[in-house]
């Protein structure tokens, strides 16, 4: 198949959204499809058997790049003779439409809920309600799931289905559950005592120490405040923890650790492309984000047997809920309420970032080793459950069908 795939900027060193972009385009690449990337700006590396389009290296950051942008991807796609089409953005209709971030409408109130006063938050929707790109976005994302052109919504977890049902009001018939995949190298079973070991002497970790480990871009979007109010908690009351900070770093953070007497305790570790040795260092993956579609970190935690905790608002909770994949998911979006099952859980999943209560008692409760031990033969049941194959192979037959859509609709 001629393969379309839109993205508003591709620069796969940039984020989660970008890389798996690539990888996306890779595999099918490789699966004999010809593979086009339309973008408004392209960086990085050329892959072999995709090809790369860009829009002039047009910012979209602004309104009316975002819908030049657009009106020239809608143009691309209609004459660009391609068999079927994904967008990864809901500024662009495509046949097949992957909301790897989730909704807008759903981002930018989760953005707004990070404030902690009434004045902030109130403040904070002011400048949503007078942004010209986000009031753009709320006026396209309407328009692209409703275009005649999107057969199917690739939901990448619960979280993100329940946002198209909740704020839009999507029929479940067009929504397909396509789990965000992961792509990490897992050590065997012989591999990874030394790996841990070594990378755990490194960061002058002792074996008796519990190890949380938190990543993470936008640190606080991800929930690192409320994660240095957890651990100076639980550190003014247990010995032997350790807290791992790897991503991006400001001073600001430092400081704030330094403030709470924890500076001995952290190990900062910056950007990294080792995260693998990180999950084998650390006891515990602890992302307390106010919104995530479906974290990566999360999945390639659990993948790598490590247990992890997170919040409702992370579509890769359903993952710690339930690895099995079978448990119905106590959605925000949905006010459930409902506890998590503790049995075959592979980590802990609280209500809210703004919930430190809750956070330190999940952190607490996995300091027990035989927690963490059971968390982590649950991990177990993921098997290959996200991996990018599997990811692309369902993928790979929505295209199919929009393929042979495409195919009845043109004349004899």
């Amino acid at each position: 198949m001629k393969i379309a795939i839109v993205i508003e900027r591709y620069d796969p060193a940039a984020g989660g959204n970008e890389r798996s972009t690539r990888q996306i385009a890779v595999e099918l690449a490789q699966r004999g499809h010809a593979v086009t990337i339309l973008a408004s700006r392209v960086r990085g590396p050329e892959d072999q058997g995709v090809q790369y389009d860009a829009k002039g290296g047009m910012s979209t950051r602004g309104a009316q790049g975002l819908w030049r942008f657009r009106c020239w991807a809608m143009r691309r796609l209609e004459r660009g003779g391609f068999d079927a089409s994904i967008s990864m953005t809901t500024a662009v209709p495509a046949d097949v439409l992957q909301l790897r971030s989730g909704t807008v409408r759903e981002t930018l109130r989760r953005n707004v809920a990070l404030r902690r006063t009434p004045v902030s938050r109130g403040l904070k929707e002011l400048t949503v309600a007078l942004n010209p790109k986000h009031l753009a976005q709320l006026a396209f994302e309407p328009m692209t799931l409703n275009s005649h052109r999107a057969h199917k919504l690739a939901a990448i977890s619960q979280y993100v289905s329940d946002q198209l049902i909740q704020h839009y009001a999507v029929a479940t018939r067009r929504i397909a559950h396509i789990p965000n995949a992961v792509s990490i190298d897992v050590p065997d079973s012989a591999q990874r005592p030394v790996l841990r070991e070594q990378t755990r002497r490194a960061l002058c970790l002792d074996e008796r120490d519990t190890a949380y480990l938190f990543a993470a871009a936008n640190p606080k979007l991800k929930g690192l405040v409320p994660l240095i109010e957890a651990f100076a908690q639980l550190r003014n009351n247990t010995a032997n923890m350790k807290l791992i900070v790897a991503g991006s770093m400001d001073r600001k953070w430092i400081e704030l650790m330094e403030q709470r007497g924890l500076a001995e305790d952290v190990r900062w570790i910056g950007p990294t492309h080792r995260m693998d040795r990180l999950y084998l260092a650390a006891d515990v993956t602890v992302l307390p984000t106010w919104y995530d579609p479906c974290s990566r970190v999360v999945l390639e935690s659990l993948a790598m047997g490590t247990p992890a905790i997170s919040t409702r608002h992370n579509g890769a909770s359903q993952w710690i809920t339930d690895p099995t994949g079978r448990a119905d998911w106590a959605s925000p979006m949905r006010g459930d309420n409902a506890e998590m099952p503790t049995t075959a859980a592979a980590g802990r999943v609280i209500d809210s970032a703004e919930d430190v209560d809750q956070l330190v008692n999940a952190m607490r409760d996995l300091s027990d080793s035989d927690q963490r031990a059971a968390c982590m033969r649950a991990t177990a049941a993921l098997d290959d459950r996200l991996t990018m194959k599997k990811h692309v192979d369902a993928l790979e037959e929505l295209l199919r069908q929009t393929a042979e859509i495409h195919e009845r609709g043109r004349p004899c």
